[in-house]
């Protein structure tokens, strides 16, 4: 399968809703893949950049579950997924997690973008649902954030973490600047995969 990332610049996007930025997306997809006909969960859509970066990156096969309780960014998120053509590869679910998490399968892998207050019961369920071998990334903007999920995916298995800056190129005059847009902090943590059976 072929995957390109679509460029910031085609989402619609409001501002009073996050958008995480195409450098972040790639790395997020990177973090999760392979990806081609597999499950995910994401939690927290936001206006529905990683969904549909996600959804893309899934193929026809794959499954993603997105959950988003704010109904002006759910309808964003709908409404970017349309855009690009990718509205019925996400079933999207207008209910916070962790309680929203609840009747959904099990999966190869989940995303948090978004959690209130609840970070270590969403956590919680998704480890639950999460095959084994299964990754949970969590993209934080808030270093306490970070450093919260650090804990929480310390206590279950293999734990990394990026913060990562950000820099997008513009032409200024006959040269280039970069900008510098806001730093993210990525964690991610493994699950580990079922023992083989010994003959």
């Amino acid at each position: 399968m072929t995957f390109a990332l679509r460029e910031d610049r085609l989402f619609r996007r409001l501002d009073a809703v996050p958008f995480t930025k195409g450098p972040i997306r790639a790395l997020i997809v990177g973090l999760l893949a392979p990806l081609e006909g597999r499950r995910l969960i994401e939690v927290g859509s936001g206006s529905g950049g990683v969904t549909v970066t996600l959804a893309e990156a899934l193929g026809p096969r794959g499954e993603l579950w997105a959950l988003e309780p704010s109904p002006e960014a759910f309808g964003l998120t709908k409404e970017n997924l349309r855009r690009f053509g990718l509205a019925d590869r996400v079933h999207l679910v207008a209910e916070a997690a962790p309680s929203g998490l609840t009747s959904l399968p099990a999966v190869d892998g989940a995303f948090i973008g978004g959690h209130g207050p609840h970070l270590e019961s969403i956590v919680e369920t998704l480890w639950e649902k999460l095959l084994p071998g299964g990754r949970l990334v969590l993209s934080a903007l808030l270093l306490d954030t970070a450093l919260a999920a650090l804990k929480l995916f310390e206590e279950r298995g293999p734990t990394e973490a990026w913060n990562v800056f950000p820099a997008r190129g513009r032409k200024l005059g006959p040269s280039w600047a970069f900008l510098g847009e806001n730093p993210i902090c990525l964690v991610w943590c493994d699950k580990k995969p079922q023992k083989e059976e010994q003959p």
